[in-house]
């Protein structure tokens, strides 16, 4: 994983590459990038997936790609209650 800075912070990048990743043997392959784009008063992220795949283990396997973009509605204000964060 690479990580330009904490992800709480505008303009930081997340990224996530998979090397030989299973769970319950079905392998996760593809790149997942996760930018904030946050300004002074919207808090959001960009969650982008490149090349993903999931393969079963008797061979079958789906595509994924993802281009989403994520905003933050309410709780903006008190970064210290997640409870009120919409």
């Amino acid at each position: 994983m690479l990580l330009t800075d904490s992800v709480r912070n505008p303009g930081s990048v997340a990224t996530i590459t998979f090397d030989n990743y299973y769970v319950n043997s079905f392998k996760k392959e593809g790149i997942i990038t996760w930018t904030n784009t946050s300004t002074a008063t919207v808090r959001s992220w960009n969650r982008r997936v490149v090349d993903g795949k999931i393969t079963a283990p008797n061979g079958n396997f789906w595509l994924h790609t993802a281009n989403l973009t994520f905003t933050q509605t309410a709780g903006i204000n008190t970064p210290l209650n997640i409870t009120d964060d919409v």
